[in-house]
């Protein structure tokens, strides 16, 4: 931890270091509620699938319970110049996309925005509604219309490599859905080799 105090103070900020005891995931998101952003590594020592097995790590659990966003990062670092958003018109999606629009103004990262469907109405609709809420900003974006399973497509694009972020909303469908097959967002979570900002 002093380590690391002194690698962020040699960046030029001064952080609070703190070490908690308590249960992983409560703990940090109890230690967050003051915070705009939780950030946490993809796998860390405690990586486990016990505490509620089928929904996972303790990344997805922060991300269940924080109810701010939630940076999940992979070990190896790399330069943000870019960013991708996952939209499908949820409400979560929304809010995901408002997320990168703050963001955009804070970085001026391009934005590339994925839809994933195979229905051209929806697409189009969709389309039209990122287009409508885009157009008062002066956001360099792309809107790229996919084929395929959301959460093999979402990959797909990461791997890609035209991105360094990936912004999306978090588990956007039903309870059911996630128990039985594993939402869209864990699956994004335990892949991606990018950071990925999640939000619900």
């Amino acid at each position: 931890m002093q380590t690391f105090k002194t690698r962020c103070e040699e960046a030029g900020f001064h952080p609070e270091i703190k070490k908690s005891v308590g249960v992983i995931d409560e703990t940090i998101v109890e230690e967050g509620k003051n915070a705009d952003l939780i950030l946490l590594a993809q796998r860390g020592e405690h990586f486990h699938l016990s505490g509620g097995a089928i929904l996972g790590s303790t990344a997805e659990s922060v991300v269940r319970k924080a109810g701010k966003p939630v940076m999940v990062t992979p070990a190896k670092f790399m330069e943000i110049e870019s960013m991708g958003l996952a939209y499908d018109g949820s409400g979560p999606a929304e809010n995901a996309l408002k997320l990168a629009v703050e963001l955009n103004e804070q970085t001026s990262w391009p934005l590339s925005i994925i839809i994933i469907t195979s229905d051209h109405t929806v697409g189009a609709n969709l389309t039209q509604k990122i287009e409508d809420f885009l157009e008062p900003y002066k956001i360099d974006s792309t809107i790229i219309i996919l084929q395929g399973k959301e959460e093999r497509e979402i990959i797909k694009f990461i791997q890609e490599g035209s991105v360094e972020l990936m912004v999306m909303g978090a588990y956007g469908h039903n309870r059911l859905r996630e128990l039985i097959l594993g939402s869209t967002t864990s699956y994004v979570i335990r892949k991606s080799t990018i950071p990925v900002l999640l939000t619900r």
